[in-house]
């Protein structure tokens, strides 16, 4: 897993930040995923300012979703 802060980040702790909440969240989640996948995620700031911990959760497991990174519930029926 990779996180790569864009440059709307304008300071270093901002984009450190960021990249720590990126780990912790995919920390959390990578048991639940298929392995032998590289994850890069490229991180843009809030427009509103508002970079909370549970709105990038959000957004990083939909995205996780959308890739088909979670096993299907058929897979796990036929084990």
């Amino acid at each position: 897993m990779m996180c790569i802060p864009a440059r709307g980040f304008k300071r270093a702790v901002d984009r450190n930040k960021v990249k720590r909440r990126v780990k912790e969240i995919f920390r959390e989640e990578k048991h639940k995923l298929l392995t032998g996948y590289d994850v890069v995620f490229i991180v843009y700031p809030d427009m509103n300012g508002h970079d909370t911990f549970s709105k990038r959760k959000q957004q990083i497991t939909s995205l996780l979703y959308q890739a088909g990174l979670y096993p299907s519930e058929e897979k796990e029926d036929r084990e």
